[in-house]
């Protein structure tokens, strides 16, 4: 080969090797003419990649002839596992070749393939400065360390892209609600999270719940007393002096009821915030009086009787109104009938009252018959 070539063979050999430093031309000559030629060892380039399967190859192990040299000799390749690394044929020994492992972060890195072991954790600092203290020059600037960030997740679902939503949070909810609800049904768990609220104990302690409430009713709830009136006298005159007009047709007076309260059925006394009277004509259906009782307490267990004024007052267009007519002849001078008896009164009685402790206003209602007039009118009346 010519010079010419020589010196392009000089410039390709400038380049370091992978393996070792550079070599030197002199040292090619030199072999070439000492040692006889040999054939060029093969090293399996997979294998280099690995740091724990690199050998340490020196500069006098190792014998680099160049390619256009004329004293290269000719002979065939070898065979590519006489030297090296077989990973195919070692898989048995490491638990298998895993064709995804440098995509599970499994497989070996090159941080470690020339004898040099790295967790992934790189500081670009000195260790020496990590935990010093911030200097006082303002040029300065945090330290930035890389960190070998793990491989992201799979993506969300559509189920948990739906859950993160107010309607599938909702529904989660019910859901939960309905699993707890058929859960207590069963008597496998307890209510608002207390174990010992099973179905049977809320049905048991709900029954005697309400035995209590029934029986506390009866004895602690007041009744409504039974009215009687004075079978001879229902009203008597409480004094005044009777007007009876006739034009225009009126009447009035003043009476009292003779009432008899019953409180047999209470076991507590009976309270009464209000006991109003209303009397109605039976004939006509018309109302002709009307008083009122105030607050007033009555023992239980009694028979107690009172009085209720009543305030008698009618008003009609002419004297042949059938309600004046009735009156005016009931209350006239028993010296103006021959028998000296005057006719009676058919009137009906409404008691309307509000007890304390019952809801509502409680009623009551009678006939009164052939009822005298509680006053008796002069012999020149009208």
């Amino acid at each position: 080969m010519s010079q010419q070539y020589r010196d392009y063979d000089d410039g390709r050999s400038a380049v370091s090797s992978f393996y070792g430093g550079r070599r030197s031309h002199d040292v090619f000559r030199n072999a070439e003419a000492q040692q006889p030629p040999r054939q060029r060892e093969r090293r399996d380039s997979h294998s280099t990649f690995f740091g724990k399967h690199v050998e340490d190859y020196s500069a006098d192990q190792q014998d680099y002839r160049s390619p256009r040299s004329p004293d290269y000799p000719p002979t065939g390749r070898g065979s590519h596992s006489a030297h090296g690394r077989d990973e195919e044929a070692n898989a048995g020994a490491g638990g298998g070749w895993d064709v995804f492992a440098d995509f599970n972060n499994a497989g070996p890195r090159y941080s470690t393939a020339f004898g040099v072991k790295n967790d992934g954790y790189q500081p670009l600092s000195r260790p020496d400065t990590l935990g010093s203290s911030k200097p006082k020059s303002s040029a300065y600037t945090p330290e930035v360390e890389m960190v070998t960030v793990p491989a992201l997740g799979p993506e969300w679902k559509s189920s948990e892209l739906r859950d993160m939503t107010s309607r599938g949070k909702r529904d989660n909810a019910a859901r939960e609600r309905k699993v707890a609800f058929r859960q207590w049904w069963r008597d496998q768990r307890g209510l608002c999270g207390v174990p010992w609220l099973t179905r049977k104990t809320v049905v048991w302690g709900a029954f005697g719940t309400i035995v209590s409430i029934g029986l506390l009713l009866v004895f602690l709830l007041p009744r409504v007393p039974k009215f009687a009136f004075n079978d001879d006298t229902p009203l008597n005159n409480v004094g005044g002096t009777p007007v009876f007009n006739r034009s225009p047709a009126n009447f009035t007076f003043q009476s009292a009821l003779d009432l008899q309260v019953d409180t047999s059925g209470s076991f507590i006394p009976v309270h009464f915030n209000s006991l109003k009277a209303e009397i109605y004509s039976a004939d006509t259906y018309k109302k002709v009086a009307e008083g009122e009782l105030g607050p007033w307490t009555f023992k239980a267990k009694q028979y107690e009787v009172i009085q209720l004024n009543v305030t008698f007052a009618y008003e009609a267009a002419n004297v042949s109104d059938t309600t004046w007519t009735n009156f005016y002849d009931a209350c006239k001078n028993k010296i103006q009938f021959p028998d000296g008896k005057r006719p009676g009164l058919n009137l009906i009685l409404i008691l309307k009252m509000k007890i304390l402790g019952l809801i509502g206003t409680q009623k009551d209602s009678t006939t009164m018959s052939t009822v005298g007039c509680p006053v008796e009118l002069p012999t020149n009346a009208g």
